[in-house]
């Protein structure tokens, strides 16, 4: 079986799997405990895996805050600015193609009295800038848009979307999460005022992410009973998944050039075989900017159920976390694709591990 449903998770690279069966035997205190010595080593490691992210990021050490994952902080970051800011900011924006874990607290905060408008996007999943200019006012209190989608690879322009919201007085939160380690990432240039993203996705061990918060702002905890995080996030800190974590970015941005032109040389490969043999096959955002790697596809009109004649490939229908519903991707039927064909379409995420002799097979199949 060959593993093309890296956009869903990714295998541990062996650095990561080594240093955290390392930790795990021999790293073993509680970082809060600093007044002996296995505690001050957790502590230790847990500064220099900040150190590792707060470089990788372009941000301060102080603006890092670990979690168990992207949709954790993204839950923190929007019910904590609701919080605030609600009562006299109550409007809330957000892409239509943004990840679950971003749409759904949006929703909830709907449910407490929030207005909420989600921003569509043009045949290639590119945010449209009109609706945005239009829907942004001076009641917007968080504008939500992902840096690259999880499912078509586009890259967003993150930098332009965080001015205009600056410009009303609104804070702005971008999802980074499948834009790292496919393209780099500064997040002082992006400008936003909060990210997310998480170690899974980037070759690290699950149960780890960040929550980015810029310097000066005030969100309140998800979890209460610690003061750990500098009182942003209760509770031990997961030093094995952290340190995994890190040993992952810091081997990613060593190698980022390398597997860039890896991923790319890969997404070409397959794309150009596959239009070749497949008479009016569909690559969703192909005329956008993406992610190198990342192919969603489509052959509209064809039978339902043609996912399931991929025998030797594990590949997926969109986002792992809304697959199983039977429904079309939302990102693509934003994207104005008919149903039919968003509810048959495919998404071959390509990663480090995956070869030329895959993309023949992938191919083929």
């Amino acid at each position: 079986m060959i593993y093309a449903d890296n956009n869903a998770t990714t295998a541990c690279l062996p650095e990561v799997v080594e240093a955290v069966s390392n930790c795990l035997r021999d790293n073993y205190g509680n970082p809060s405990s600093r007044h002996y010595i296995e505690g001050r080593n957790a502590a230790a490691a847990l500064d220099t895996a900040r150190q590792t992210l707060s470089s990788f990021l372009n941000t301060e050490l102080d603006e890092i805050f670990f979690t168990s994952g992207a949709t954790e902080a993204l839950n923190q970051i929007i019910f904590g600015v609701a919080e605030r800011l609600l009562s006299k900011r109550p409007h809330i924006i957000a892409a239509a193609t943004e990840h679950p874990a971003v749409l759904e607290p949006i929703e909830r905060c709907k449910r407490a009295g929030a207005r909420v408008t989600l921003i569509g996007v043009d045949k290639n999943g590119l945010i449209n800038f009109d609706e945005l200019e239009q829907a942004l006012d001076d009641s917007c209190c968080l504008v939500a848009v992902m840096l690259a989608n999880n499912e078509t690879g586009v890259i967003n322009d993150i930098q332009r979307i965080s001015a205009l919201a600056h410009q009303h007085g609104a804070l702005m939160l971008s999802d980074i999460t499948a834009a790292l380690g496919k393209i780099p990432v500064d997040v002082k240039a992006l400008g936003c005022d909060f990210a997310a993203c998480s170690s899974h996705k980037i070759y690290g061990p699950k149960g780890s992410g960040l929550l980015y918060k810029k310097r000066g702002l005030a969100i309140d905890p998800l979890f209460y009973g610690g003061h750990q995080e500098q009182q942003v996030r209760s509770g031990t800190e997961n030093i094995p998944g952290i340190v995994g974590f890190s040993t992952a970015v810091a081997s990613i941005q060593k190698n980022q050039a390398k597997h860039h032109d890896h991923l790319n040389k890969l997404q070409s490969t397959l794309e150009e075989k596959i239009i070749k043999d497949i008479p009016g096959l569909v690559i969703h955002g192909a005329a956008a900017p993406r992610t190198p790697g990342c192919n969603f596809l489509s052959v509209p009109g064809l039978q339902r159920g043609w996912l399931t004649q991929l025998k030797s490939v594990a590949a997926s229908s969109g986002s792992s976390c809304s697959s199983g519903t039977g429904e079309g991707s939302h990102v693509l039927l934003a994207m104005g694709v008919a149903p039919q064909d968003a509810a048959n379409s495919i998404r071959v995420s390509l990663g480090y591990f995956n070869t030329i002799e895959d993309v023949d097979v992938i191919a083929a199949e």
